[in-house]
């Protein structure tokens, strides 16, 4: 747990919660940027399906690839960080490349995808 706060939030805090002991409820640790967000007990269940639903919309290689390139390069220099994310984006490419065929056909034939904007549809037939 000291390591999670010394990353996540500000110094001060840190040294504070590790130091006192101190426990701290959901709306504190979202001020602290601890967690994304807080919400009321009685929301919660709507809250988590919602993003669920959210998550699972998207392309599962993509995601994964989103969070290994950050936590691998997020301490790295630009230049070795760009090399990593781009020897890893390749690499992607060559593995899905179902993926990679319906995202294209999406994009240039039926126009329906655009990149940065959404995700696009995995079975473009239902």
């Amino acid at each position: 747990m000291t390591r999670a706060l010394a990353e996540t939030i500000p110094t001060r805090d840190a040294m504070y919660y590790i130091v006192t002991g101190e426990q701290f409820d959901g709306r504190r640790a979202s001020d602290m940027r601890l967690v994304n967000e807080a919400v009321p007990a009685d929301q919660l269940r709507e809250r988590t399906l919602a993003l669920a639903k959210q998550l699972t919309s998207l392309s599962q290689w993509v995601v994964r690839g989103a969070k290994m390139g950050f936590r691998h390069s997020r301490l790295m220099p630009w230049e070795a960080a760009e090399d990593f994310l781009y020897a890893k984006h390749d690499q992607a490419i060559l593995f899905d490349a179902n993926a990679r065929e319906q995202g294209m056909t999406q994009i240039l034939d039926a126009k329906t995808y655009r990149p940065g904007l959404g995700a696009y549809t995995t079975n473009p037939t239902k």
